[in-house]
């Protein structure tokens, strides 16, 4: 058996990426095995399904967990943007996930996986096609379709029952999913500037990072209170920041050039 070994070194301390330590190819059958840092068992869009037993409304519904998974994703592809690296796939099948606890409200564990550009993993859904191929614009336009079901637990476009041409033209003519009123705003926001349809009105994703990493920072800081007396299955409505992130983030850019 004829075999040859590669590595990336470049990806090895990246955060947010599926590290592949080394690549062995079987020449006489045309076989690829790769070695990674970790053992990933589900896809994103799996485990949630998995977790809420419906794929219609997660059980996982703290919004650290989700600000907190959206923000390892955001920092795999930022790396990957720095590198000049497009991933031109990113969708839920492409990012791997495993928990830090027992319970489906615990942290996770969020790596993208599979930026090779590989024709054999391919989504050929158009909801997934908005934007032109292999740019970064692209990425963050997928990013936010990865958001849009982390928040609502629903698969994007998926009540407005397009198909095929259909759906891709009216994508393209700028129509996207619609929010649930109780989504928070300061989500959707980012979210839809990410979705939008001028590519210089969409953030980059060091832009995204900070916004998530504000976010987050507030999440923290004011953890979630559940209704009633030890009743801890329907959580409160999640604190509000009393300002918009995405705004000071977009002011700081605008002020200060070299921000970015």
């Amino acid at each position: 058996m004829s075999t040859a070994s590669s590595r990336r070194p470049w990806a090895r301390s990246a955060p947010g990426l599926l590290h592949a330590r080394y690549c062995f190819r079987n020449k006489e059958k045309r076989e690829v095995y790769l070695v990674m840092d970790q053992i990933m068992s589900k896809d994103l869009g799996s485990f949630f399904k998995e977790a809420s037993g419906s794929a219609k409304r997660p059980r996982v519904q703290v919004p650290l967990v989700v600000v907190d998974a959206m923000l390892q994703i955001a920092r795999g592809m930022e790396h990957l943007h720095s590198k000049k690296i497009y991933h031109d796939e990113l969708n839920p099948s492409n990012v791997l996930v495993k928990t830090r606890g027992a319970t489906a409200d615990a942290y996770l564990v969020v790596k993208v996986a599979r930026f090779t550009g590989d024709p054999a993993t391919t989504m050929t859904s158009p909801r997934w096609k908005a934007a032109a191929r292999r740019t970064e614009k692209a990425d963050v336009y997928n990013f936010s379709m990865i958001s849009f079901e982390l928040l609502t637990g629903k698969i994007p476009f998926e009540d407005n029952h397009l198909q095929g041409h259909n759906m891709s033209k009216k994508i393209h003519a700028g129509e996207r999913p619609l929010f649930p009123f109780q989504a928070p705003k300061y989500m959707t926001g980012l979210t839809r500037r990410c979705w939008h349809g001028d590519p210089a009105q969409q953030p980059t994703f060091s832009f995204i990072c900070r916004v998530l990493r504000y976010v987050k920072r507030f999440l923290v800081m004011n953890p979630t209170q559940h209704c009633g007396q030890g009743d801890v299955s329907m959580p409160a409505q999640p604190p509000t920041p009393s300002v918009d992130y995405l705004d000071i983030e977009a002011l700081l850019q605008k002020k200060l050039p070299a921000w970015q």
